[in-house]
């Protein structure tokens, strides 16, 4: 992997990895928009603004020249041999270009795979080994990319365990109603919950790591869907070892049969014991009929957030003074990712660009609006592809 350009930016980068294979969904749907909304329409002629650029924009990264009539066809009407070629090419291509992107701003990143002690697909063993791996490891990763590169996982176990973040005030209690969760039959050990961005996978990430020394497994899902159906029952035949599941992020799968499907089964297994991720909700879950106490629902709030940043500018001192120049007085109280986010893009952003009256939320989003504006003149496809997945994602 090529080196490392220090001008690229971690979140965008991380940003684009996770979105890399989806941007383009559009490509392969010929399907509408709907038509009562004139922002969302399907370019409907071959002369739209939106495939010429496109047109454009493919020459200039591929050196093909597409005919717009074609690209408009491939990409909105017919179905037939010459399309689903010239679609296949673009997915490549689009693959392509974003991997070559990516491998000049990503970190050289070694795979932990290797200090991984299980065969499971759907589920990440946190060992004790794997702890002792992070530790003593050195790679290319620096507290900036652990605080903003939040889609890269390798990134954040990494940060972890060098201490980057800061412990929280429950950790301690969330560690000691684990260690007792076999002396109790409820299922779901500790319920964490809290609004998005509020650091809920770090304290999961910490926790998980301070767990590695005692008599039971420790497994972090990474395939919910696939540890449920195929896996989770194998972990019952193994009686003599205890496990303690851990579920980053609930909200994906609340409202799926897969999750009923999974309490219902941790219910009947004796030697497993959960720790689930999930935002703060109005309503009752029902994974809490399942949880051993009230007492073990931890909820992370923004009354954290100023000693977490004061150790976060122990190791970011100019991100200490950005927000002494540009955020509001009470800025601590905004999400904490947010927070983040706007103290690492400010670096890069005129001096002028914000002032003290203007709330954390605002600048956050002046600074998504000037990204995709750079990013619709630099590459409209990608562009047009995210535009095209917000409304994927909305819909459904």
């Amino acid at each position: 992997m090529n080196a490392r350009n220090p001008n690229g930016d971690p979140y965008t980068v991380s940003f684009l990895i996770n979105l890399r294979d989806k941007i383009i969904w559009r490509y392969g749907l010929n399907k509408k928009a709907e038509k009562d909304n004139p922002t969302l329409l399907i370019p409907d002629s071959k002369n739209s603004p939106h495939i010429k650029r496109l047109k454009e924009d493919i020459k200039i990264r591929t050196g093909r020249e597409i005919s717009t009539g074609s690209l408009h066809n491939a990409l909105y009407h017919e179905d037939n041999d010459d399309n689903r070629k010239l679609l296949k090419w673009l997915k490549k291509k689009t693959i392509d270009t974003l991997n070559d992107y990516i491998s000049t701003v990503h970190p050289n990143d070694s795979t932990f795979e290797e200090a991984g002690e299980n065969n499971l697909l759907g589920a990440k063993e946190i060992s004790k080994g794997y702890k002792n791996y992070l530790e003593n490891s050195t790679l290319a990763f620096s507290p900036e990319d652990f605080y903003i590169y939040k889609l890269l996982d390798d990134c954040q176990w990494y940060g972890v365990a060098k201490g980057w973040d800061k412990e929280r005030k429950r950790h301690g209690f969330a560690k000691q109603q684990i260690l007792l969760s076999f002396k109790v039959p409820s299922a779901v050990s500790i319920i964490m919950n809290g609004d998005h961005g509020s650091g809920k996978s770090t304290f999961l990430r910490r926790l998980c790591l301070s767990i590695t020394d005692f008599d039971f497994k420790v497994l972090w899902i990474t395939d919910f869907v696939y540890f449920t159906d195929k896996e989770l029952l194998e972990l019952s035949k193994q009686k003599e070892t205890n496990y303690i599941l851990f579920v980053e992020d609930w909200t994906k799968y609340a409202k799926h049969i897969i999750s009923t499907q999974f309490l219902d089964r941790i219910n009947n297994i004796k030697n497993v014991r959960v720790v689930i991720g999930d935002i703060l909700r109005t309503n009752r879950q029902d994974y809490e009929n399942y949880l051993s106490s009230p007492k073990n629902v931890i909820t992370l709030r923004a009354n954290e957030n100023k000693i977490i940043l004061d150790h976060v500018f122990g190791y970011m001192k100019t991100w200490k003074e950005i927000s002494e120049k540009t955020l509001p007085d009470d800025f601590f109280k905004s999400q904490l990712f947010i927070i983040l986010f706007v103290l690492a893009r400010s670096q890069s952003q005129d001096e002028n660009a914000f002032n003290k009256t203007e709330p954390v939320a605002g600048q956050f989003r002046k600074i998504v609006f000037k990204d995709l504006n750079v990013l619709m003149n630099l590459c409209p496809a990608i562009c047009l592809g995210i535009f095209f997945l917000r409304i994927f994602i909305f819909k459904t």
